[in-house]
């Protein structure tokens, strides 16, 4: 009746996984701030042009704008399902799928990779506030009063897009590195 059953419990990480979500992720959310870039300088251009028209032609450059968005939506949705298929499968190769994580080594790469996306996130983040407050910030107060608020979206989602960038070039890195180092690893 009194049985001891051993089990072995050790918990498996795909960190291939792992990297390929974080690299589709900063890639989802470059197309969505390149998005708000075009949106806010059509807004721009739909407000310097908006008080000459009539009401007829405002209701048809609305109708004839909101095409385009839907066009645009569903040109990124196809530039998306082809770039994403090469980005996850040029980032980390397959035998980086299941490792131990209480190995010592994939620990360390965990708690390095944690970090290092939160410390290049908050810097681009700072450097970027730096950027709004002294450039884009006064430069915007020198605009008409149409064109403050898209400018001031356009300065921020070039500010998404250019932080995302980085952090996917440093996502790439660190597959990179992971295949180097866990392939041995594996071979072990």
């Amino acid at each position: 009746m009194n049985e001891h059953i051993e089990l072995d419990i050790s918990l498996k990480l795909n960190i291939g996984d792992l990297i390929r979500n974080s690299a589709i992720l900063t890639f989802v959310i470059q197309i969505l701030s390149v998005i708000f870039m075009v949106g806010s300088l059509g807004a721009v251009l739909v407000g310097s042009i908006l008080p000459a028209l009539t009401f007829e032609l405002e209701v048809f450059l609305y109708l004839l704008l909101t095409a385009f968005v839907i066009m645009g939506f569903l040109l990124a949705i196809g530039v998306f399902i082809r770039l994403n298929r090469r980005i996850t499968e040029n980032i980390v190769k397959e035998q980086v799928d299941e490792l131990d994580i209480d190995s010592g080594k994939v620990k360390l790469f965990l708690y390095l990779y944690g970090i290092m996306a939160a410390f290049l996130g908050l810097t681009g983040i700072y450097g970027w506030f730096l950027v709004e407050i002294y450039y884009f910030l006064p430069w915007s107060l020198t605009l008409p009063d149409y064109a403050i608020l898209p400018f001031q979206i356009f300065g921020v989602s070039l500010g998404v897009f250019i932080i995302a960038t980085i952090l996917l070039l440093t996502i790439i890195i660190e597959g990179k590195i992971a295949d180097k180092v866990f392939i041995d690893y594996k071979e072990e």
